[in-house]
């Protein structure tokens, strides 16, 4: 037996007539969206070219027919409008906050009053108010349902009981408060991030119906349930793991547990075919396994250990995007991990970027790869401003063999000429320090390194490193920590500092440990 078709005659009829009035597919998709059956642009195209079940034979509806729907239809939908103002990512093609689909969602009923028509179900719960003082209540929904198919909550949306049949209808109230509508996106992020471990990913939008306004969130199907509560919150347990049932979300059966574990054992077989395919292309010979969770690369005959803190970096980057600069790498295999065998043990290092350059600099660390410090501050960092002289130095490398190197660099011929430039002494880190950089840097040059309690006072103490035009009377190990203290004061974001600490860190390398450049072949 066929597949029981969705669309019915009549709406074949008023498809085909707007078909014939060349209204676009998206518009008619307006018209015959509902709830439980979206109607996508690939539906109307098959109607047109007629392969949609019996659409060849249905006549296209008369234009007095047509007006009359559209005009009716219209009349209906004019007192709703939507908006979708924030959202966790970009939706798809199709947008389950779309103003069409949200209208389509609410209707009046005989006694004239607007009703949510698909009321609770195991895709769609309804909420008569919304506050983040009791977020449990609509957290535990959110889980629930990306742990399931995904679904919509409604806020604004009362469930009320008939009285003489019992039978439950859900009538749209509005929010009282503008709690939800005046939220933060990064107050849902908090709430939600905070308490779940995998995030749901979900969407917010606004529904206005005539005075009303309804908040609505769509919540999508997780990738990789189950996801489960890691912190306590009001009624919701660390630990637990909730599941949207049809008409409730509760913590979930056993059995439904099972399935979920059932299909991410299916799902992970056949994500790793490919990879198994490509050790097979590649041979075992050039070929090595991250394992993420002990933070281990292992060719079979070694091991690399990878710090916990890069391990991280990896797994981020694996799931997104990490990037300084477009088309760069986010970070660049480098020496500096540790490699055992039977007979040998060693300190390498695993990945790098560029505040783990700084870093490294500020604390001196003396890597066996100084030649690739090198080559990922040229092709990966943006500026100029980075400690090429120090890990020069480390590489025993004098002025002319730096040059050498940046030359073979895989970076613009701008980005080379920057770095060949600072060599060269073209260019210097020194910039001159007015106002409060200027008083401190009075007190730096005699020996007296002043205090900074929060990022202002780290940025100015930055900006005085920048006026040095020598060490003088300041202890080495003090200028370091001082180095230190700025960056750890700004972040690993550093934000508007970043420029000012990585320019005072350049300095400081420059007066330490820069060559003079009468080696240099012209």
């Amino acid at each position: 037996m066929g597949r029981r078709k969705s669309i019915s005659d009549h709406e074949i009829s008023l498809i085909k007539a707007m078909i014939r009035r060349e209204i676009k597919n998206a518009k008619i998709q307006f018209y015959f969206n509902r709830p439980d059956r979206p109607v996508n642009n690939g539906r109307i195209s098959q109607i047109k070219s007629g392969v949609y079940s019996n659409s060849r034979e249905v006549e296209p509806s008369s234009d007095a027919e047509l007006d009359a729907f559209m005009a009716d239809f219209e009349g209906k939908s004019s007192l709703f409008s939507a908006s979708v103002p924030r959202s966790t990512l970009a939706f798809d093609a199709h947008d389950p906050t779309s103003s069409s689909l949200l209208r389509s969602f609410f209707t009046r009923n005989s006694s004239g009053q607007l009703v949510c028509l698909c009321g609770e179900s195991d895709q769609h719960e309804c909420k008569e108010s919304f506050g983040f003082k009791y977020s449990d209540k609509w957290l535990k929904a959110i889980a629930g349902l990306a742990n399931n198919k995904g679904g919509y909550i409604f806020f604004g949306v009362k469930e009320e009981i008939n009285s003489e049949n019992g039978g439950k209808s859900y009538h749209a109230i509005g929010l009282k408060s503008a709690e939800f509508f005046n939220a933060d996106p990064s107050q849902f992020a908090q709430q939600i991030g905070g308490t779940f471990d995998p995030t749901p990913s979900y969407g917010t939008a606004t529904l206005e119906i005539e005075a009303l306004r309804i908040g609505v969130v769509y919540v999508y199907p997780h990738q990789s349930k189950p996801v489960v509560a890691s912190r306590q919150s009001g009624t919701i347990r660390e630990s637990d793991i909730y599941f949207r049932y049809f008409g409730e979300t509760r913590t979930i059966k056993s059995s439904d547990l099972r399935a979920i574990l059932d299909e991410r054992e299916v799902e992970s077989r056949r994500k790793i075919i490919p990879m198994l395919d490509k050790v097979l292309s590649l041979g075992a010979e050039n070929t090595a396994i991250a394992d993420l969770r002990s933070g281990t690369l292992d060719t079979g005959a070694t091991q690399i250990e990878i710090s916990p803190d890069l391990v991280e970096k990896i797994k981020f980057i694996k799931e997104g995007s990490f990037e300084e600069k477009l088309g760069a790498p986010a970070l660049r295999i480098v020496g500096e991990a540790t490699i055992t065998n039977n007979s040998l043990e060693g300190k390498q290092k695993g990945f790098i970027n560029p505040n783990g350059i700084i870093s490294d600099f500020i604390n001196q660390i003396k890597p066996h790869f100084a030649k690739d410090y090198i080559k990922t501050i040229v092709e990966n960092c943006n500026g100029a401003w980075m400690p090429i002289f120090y890990f020069a130095r480390q590489a025993g490398l004098n002025n002319q063999e730096l040059v050498d190197l940046i030359r073979q660099a895989d970076a613009s011929n701008k980005r080379k000429a920057l770095y060949i430039g600072r060599v060269r002494g073209d260019d210097a880190a020194y910039y001159n320090a007015i106002g409060a950089a200027n008083d401190y840097l009075c007190k730096l040059e005699t020996g007296y390194i002043p205090e900074h309690h929060n990022t202002s006072e780290a940025i100015t103490a930055a900006r005085a490193i920048k006026g040095l035009s020598e060490i003088g009377m300041i202890p080495k190990d003090a200028l370091f920590r001082l180095l230190g203290e700025v960056y750890k004061t700004l972040g690993p974001d550093m934000g508007s500092g970043r420029s000012e600490l990585r320019r005072a860190v350049a300095r400081v390398d420059e007066i330490l440990f820069k060559f003079e450049a009468r080696d240099l072949q012209q």
